[in-house]
């Protein structure tokens, strides 16, 4: 019997167990592995932290639902530091769902930090009106 064929009729149950096991030990036991931050990653750190205290920034909030994962973390960011400064926002989406996606989030982060809707940041919705060339 080969090694294929007593896996094959090994219970099920005993393979559940190896595998939450091998997902839990490096959440147990961190492996230390180093986060990169790459240059362009540095370089937009960088550029908001040019923009002087009390100005303001521009951002376009241009994706849907489908990405929500992926992009609010990056918005929760950019508001922090934004905010952090005193920078004022000023966010729009060329997208039907871009507004209401970030909604939720610049909200919190701006009640986190003490900032107020339409003083300090303004979300000026979804122009539907938008043609691509």
């Amino acid at each position: 019997m080969s090694i294929w064929e007593k896996l094959s009729t090994l219970d099920r149950r005993y393979y559940y167990v190896v595998l939450i096991l091998v997902m839990a030990l490096p959440i147990i036991k961190p492996w230390g592995l180093p986060i990169r931050v790459g240059a362009t990653t540095e370089d937009f750190w960088k550029a908001v932290e040019a923009v002087p205290e009390g100005g303001t920034i521009a951002l376009a909030i241009d994706y849907r639902s489908d990405c929500i994962v992926e992009l609010n973390p990056q918005v929760v960011t950019l508001f922090r530091q934004a905010l952090a400064k005193n920078i004022k926002i000023i966010m729009w989406s060329n997208v039907d769902e871009g507004a209401n996606v970030t909604e939720p989030i610049t909200r919190a982060v701006g009640n986190e930090m003490g900032k107020t809707y339409g003083v300090d940041w303004v979300n000026l919705g979804t122009n539907p009106e938008v043609k691509s060339p």
